[in-house]
């Protein structure tokens, strides 16, 4: 996926989704990359989820925005530490 994507589906119409991302090299302490990212998502309901035995015909699609931020610590070319917080909405 790139920068943006546009979603068709004939029964839901069109939907635009976007992702950005940043990172910082850190020069103050060497191995530390700190890093982020913003974006949307659009999902359609599948045709079994729809018209399957447990189908429901009054689905509608899911979008959703979400976002994340974090570090990376490499302390060594086999010793790296990492944690990134993330949330969905």
């Amino acid at each position: 996926r790139g920068l943006g994507d546009v979603y068709k589906r004939q029964e839901f119409g069109n939907h635009g989704t976007y992702r950005l991302t940043a990172n910082h090299v850190s020069r103050q302490m060497p191995g530390l990359i700190l890093k982020s990212s913003i974006g949307t998502g659009f999902r359609a309901p599948t045709l079994g989820e729809i018209y399957g035995s447990a189908g429901n015909t009054n689905l509608n699609p899911e979008m959703s925005f979400g976002y994340d931020f974090g570090f990376i610590n490499y302390f060594s070319n086999k010793v790296t530490f990492g944690s990134t917080y993330f949330k969905v909405l």
